[in-house]
């Protein structure tokens, strides 16, 4: 049966400065096979770098200009990653966002083969932001 969802699980993890909503998951659908939410993440902001043990994430950036920071320190590639933006990241990959624009960035992402974000097993490379 199709479901329209309109309450979202907030990731708090990766939150501060980013806000992440989850839409799509085993907390509203039976094994959806995936994990769909966005994210917006304020001017000046940045996520905290991670890995997913267990899913790839493919994502879209409906607005903003930032940066897709991927790899590890000593190989550090920077990617401009803007509005109307696909982006594809693969499992095990350490990653961020950086918004180096002058408006909030929003980023729709899909976790594909996992039903919630505990299977993906994100492994935080930086400290939560103070």
């Amino acid at each position: 049966m199709s479901t329209i969802v309109r309450e979202y699980n907030e990731d708090r993890a990766s939150a501060s400065p980013a806000v992440t909503q989850i839409g799509i998951s085993s907390a509203a659908v039976e094994n959806p096979g995936m994990v769909m939410g966005y994210f917006e993440i304020p001017p000046g902001g940045r996520t905290r770098r991670h890995f997913n043990v267990n899913a790839d994430i493919a994502m879209y950036k409906v607005r903003g200009r930032g940066r897709l920071l991927v790899g590890p320190d000593h190989l550090l590639e920077e990617m401009d990653f803007s509005g109307e933006d696909f982006a594809y990241v693969y499992k095990g990959e350490i990653h961020a966002f950086e918004n180096i624009g002058e408006e909030p960035d929003f980023v729709i992402f899909c976790y594909i083969g996992v039903d919630n974000l505990d299977e993906a097993q994100k492994v935080y490379i930086d400290s939560p932001a103070e």
